[in-house]
């Protein structure tokens, strides 16, 4: 007997809500290890709640009532709708472009070209449709195209990407625990740090995720009107993206086919019941899913024969191919403009902009913005188009101040520029293509001062969620990461060589304990150089001794400014020394923040015993088997001289970063101030005008996971910088 249709949607519901009353939102556990399965697997409908979806269905029926009396009507043509699409590639550190996980731009293009075919009914084995369904096989009126430039939200908004389309990303730049893997991915990885960490604008374009799923799985999506913004979209393991003989029986593609019609709407095509409803007229009811290539017919349910032909299904990626016109009615009810699925109805009106060929645009980058007269500085000519670009013409001294040489270059690449006297200087570029030109003038961009000025700049080598390693109790292992009754002496984290005549002139901590054993407890803050044998804490190469007293407690920095700025000439370790006593009621306990989650540069973090020997926190099993670091920055400056009168670009310090809710700005004055801060949508969520204090807290707790930026105003200079919020 055929199934309830879309014209008795109360009683559908009805149903379908005794069908699967314990159907609950969760991820999905599967197998570690990097198969092929047997059997398609798909974890769409395990991520949804029944609520959810009995919400989605009542608010469904009108819109596809509409699309079908609409189609009835004459004079009302077939609305074709174009879907802007970026491709976020997430692949090891360690892999080139057509290497592993981080697939080639063949294999991204012959994934957008299966996506066009199969959706627009021109797929080359649509012919293999059986005679009983060859009536209702649908061309779903929905194009694919890679995006040419980025969508609003993104900090290049409008630029045109170096790859169309195509987002690279290095899983260890992601932050939040994400590292190289060769095991996958987990549900709850993905959608609580790396898809937060690297969504675009989800109102512009559909987000594509690709990378290495835990064993077994081939992709989930996002059904319309749920979710958090920041995880819309799809996810699909690498190997099932594109063509790929080697990815057999799941091959050909089909898997991205299946999930994007999750992502506008449809349901597995037995309804994830026993002869369940999908909530589609055209559809048989069936049993169950299919698996492999059946043979038809195969009734099932009453029926005359099961559609396992249908995208929708469960069957081999040779054996699908075809969407119904009840599907299509679907789809065409969540992109319809006036009335449909949130970030789905403006999907196709981003696509004129967001798909067109990117305009001739002008830019570049300098290696440094604030130099001292004699100093040299680099252009990076980041400049494209639509056509390849034919000329160059450059001013590095567009007010004619002179002493700048070169002042001019026609090469695209120009090297190294050398400001000879101080002041502020314009740059501009002109670039052309043959037929239309662009220009860019960056006014008062570099700022040379005089020989013996100070420029002093902060790097940092901790990344990650900040933590106290250990549980945070008040014995041994809540102390882990500072002086406790193991009697460790010392705490380091190792930085790379710093440029040339740069010198350590301050360090910020973060600590997250401090117990100081005796009124006059102190620590030690060092720098050593990494000379001693096989890398490890060498020779000191200066201290500032601080009282425990003193320290401030996270998120509270505690800056600690050395006395004479200490010479660094290749790399070298910045930690904190304790006084060699024991015992657990009046020893010195102080403890750095932490990321025992992993981090970019794994090893980093150190630690002396009371043996007087050096162990990293990676050692196994000497140490903790932790890639991890200290919540260490440095302050690194141009000159051993008027340390005190610094002069910074823009002194902003902002913390902690990662945050989970509360963010901390500190300005260099307290006037002519502004703060904003906005998503990835280009939408402000905080804004400050005008505030009272240098020392600003923001507090984002109701925001979700995920990437924003800070712009903060500070007299006449404008900084934006990057956030990672995760909770």
């Amino acid at each position: 007997m055929k199934k309830t249709t879309l014209f008795f949607v109360a009683l559908s519901i009805s149903i379908a809500g005794l069908f699967a009353q314990n159907r609950v939102a969760q991820p999905v556990s599967l197998p570690t290890n990097d198969i092929i399965p047997s059997e398609r697997t798909c974890a769409t409908m395990d991520m949804i709640s029944q609520e959810e979806l009995d919400a989605f269905q009542e608010w469904l029926e009108p819109q596809v009532q509409a699309y079908l009396q609409s189609q009835q009507q004459s004079g009302n043509p077939e609305v074709v709708y174009t879907i802007p699409t970026i491709v976020h590639i997430i692949h090891n550190s360690n892999e080139g472009i057509g290497s592993g996980r981080n697939l080639s731009n063949a294999r991204i293009q012959s994934q957008i070209n299966i996506l066009n075919n199969d959706f627009r009914k021109t797929n080359s084995d649509i012919g293999s449709v059986p005679s009983m369904f060859a009536g209702i096989t649908a061309d779903s009126e929905i194009n694919f195209c890679l995006i040419q430039t980025y969508p609003t939200g993104h900090p290049n908004a409008g630029q045109a990407l170096p790859e169309p389309g195509v987002d690279r990303v290095d899983a260890t730049t992601i932050g939040g625990g994400i590292a190289n893997t060769t095991t996958g991915y987990s549900t709850s990885q993905i959608d609580g740090t790396i898809k937060p960490a690297t969504s675009w604008n989800p109102n512009q374009v559909l987000n594509i995720w690709v990378m290495q799923l835990q064993g077994g799985l081939l992709g989930y999506a996002q059904f319309p009107n749920s979710g958090n913004a920041n995880t819309d979209g799809v996810a699909i393991g690498y190997q099932y993206f594109g063509n790929n003989p080697s990815a057999n029986p799941f091959h050909l593609g089909r898997t991205t086919t299946h999930e994007l019609g999750h992502y506008f709407g449809l349901r597995h095509i037995w309804g994830d019941q026993n002869c369940g409803n999908d909530f589609v007229a055209d559809t048989p009811t069936q049993q169950t899913s299919s698996s492999g290539c059946p043979n038809h017919p195969r009734p099932t349910c009453g029926n005359t024969g099961d559609n396992f032909q249908n995208y929708m299904d469960y069957t081999n990626d040779a054996c699908m191919f075809m969407f119904t016109n009840g599907q299509k009615a679907v789809m065409q009810g969540i992109l319809n403009p006036s009335t449909g699925a949130n970030r789905r109805k403006t999907l196709n009106a981003a696509s004129a902009t967001l798909c067109a060929a990117a305009p001739l645009t002008a830019n570049f980058t300098a290696s440094a913005t604030t130099i001292t007269a004699g100093q040299s500085i680099t252009f990076t000519n980041t400049s494209g188009g639509p056509n390849p670009i034919t000329s160059n013409s450059w001013n590095f001294d567009v007010t004619s101040q002179g002493g700048v040489s070169p002042s001019t270059s026609s090469v695209a690449s120009p090297g190294a520029v050398t400001y000879n006297n101080a002041g502020t200087y314009s740059v501009s570029l002109l670039v052309g293509d043959g037929t239309n030109t662009d220009s860019e003038i960056k006014n008062s961009y570099i700022t040379v001062l005089p020989p013996g000025g100070v420029i002093c700049n902060d790097i940092t080598n901790y990344s990650g969620t900040a933590s106290l390693l250990g549980s945070g109790g008040t014995g041994a292992f809540g102390w882990i990461s500072g002086h406790n009754n193991f009697d460790d002496r010392a705490k380091a984290d190792k930085f790379p060589a710093p440029a040339p005549g740069l010198f350590v002139n301050s360090v910020e901590l973060q600590f997250a304990k401090k117990h100081a054993g005796t009124s006059g407890s102190t620590i030690t803050v060092n720098v050593w150089n990494a000379n001693g044998t096989g890398g490890i804490p060498g020779t000191l190469l200066g201290s500032q001794t601080v009282a425990v007293s003193s320290l401030n407690l996270y998120p509270t920095p505690t800056q600690v400014t050395f006395a004479s700025p200490i010479a660094v000439t290749g790399a070298y370790y910045v930690g904190i020394t304790f006084s060699a006593n024991t015992g657990n009621s009046t020893q010195d306990s102080v403890a750095l923040i932490t990321n025992a989650d992993g981090e970019t540069n794994p090893g980093t973090a150190w630690e002396r015993w009371n043996d007087n020997s050096w162990h990293a926190y990676s050692e196994t099993p000497a140490s903790w088997g932790l890639n991890m670091s200290h919540s260490i920055s440095v302050e690194l400056c141009n000159t051993a001289t008027g340390v005190n009168e610094l002069v910074k670009e823009l002194p902003i310090s902002i913390f902690p970063n990662p945050a989970k809710d509360i963010v901390n700005v500190i300005l260099p004055s307290t006037e002519n101030n502004e703060i904003s801060v906005y998503n990835v949508l280009g939408e402000v969520v905080y804004q400050n005008n005008n505030p009272t204090s240098n020392k600003i807290s923001i507090n984002l707790s109701n925001q979700p996971n995920g990437v924003y930026f800070i712009k903060a105003k500070s007299g006449n200079q404008l900084i934006t910088k990057k956030l990672m919020l995760t909770k």
